[in-house]
């Protein structure tokens, strides 16, 4: 299953606002083929306070259309498909989710819990599904591919 709109939008949301709190600003700009963060932003095109980057975000998800058998559909989850930011805003997400979750359950040095896109290695975490569905928003499950007894000799 795919996340709602909601989960989607939140996770943006959360990881804007996180990196816009790090860098003590509410702008950024993006002229000149870089992002940098600004105090305090003016009226130019390339100008950005974060709520209208959020904004951005919700509106690409909420007016995005898909065509398939010559009909029109407009999705209610998942992030638009074909859309080459499509993976950039999902792992956006799922980042804030991990994130929120890291700072209250700080892991071990000797545990490693990795996601690449979709794919999750895990080592010396005993139930790693229980873990991944407190991390992630409820609607998102995980399908258990494992192989419980790897041998490196």
């Amino acid at each position: 299953p795919s996340l709602n709109f909601d989960s989607i939008i939140k996770g943006i949301s959360g990881v804007v606002d996180l990196c816009h709190s790090n860098a003590k600003c509410d702008y950024i700009d993006t002229s000149k083929r870089k992002i940098k963060y600004l105090h305090g932003g003016n009226n130019k095109d390339s100008h950005f306070h974060k709520n209208d980057i959020k904004q951005m975000c919700t509106d690409i998800l909420n007016h995005s259309y898909m065509r398939f058998a010559g009909v029109i559909f407009q999705p209610i989850t998942g992030t638009p498909m074909g859309s080459g930011a499509s993976c950039v805003r999902a792992d956006l997400c799922l980042s804030w989710y991990e994130y929120k979750w890291l700072c209250n359950n700080p892991m071990s040095n000797q545990q490693l819990l990795v996601r690449y896109v979709d794919d999750i290695l895990s080592v010396n975490i005993e139930d790693t599904k229980r873990m991944c569905q407190e991390v992630n928003p409820p609607e998102l499950t995980l399908n258990d591919t494992s192989t419980s007894s790897l041998s490196t000799n």
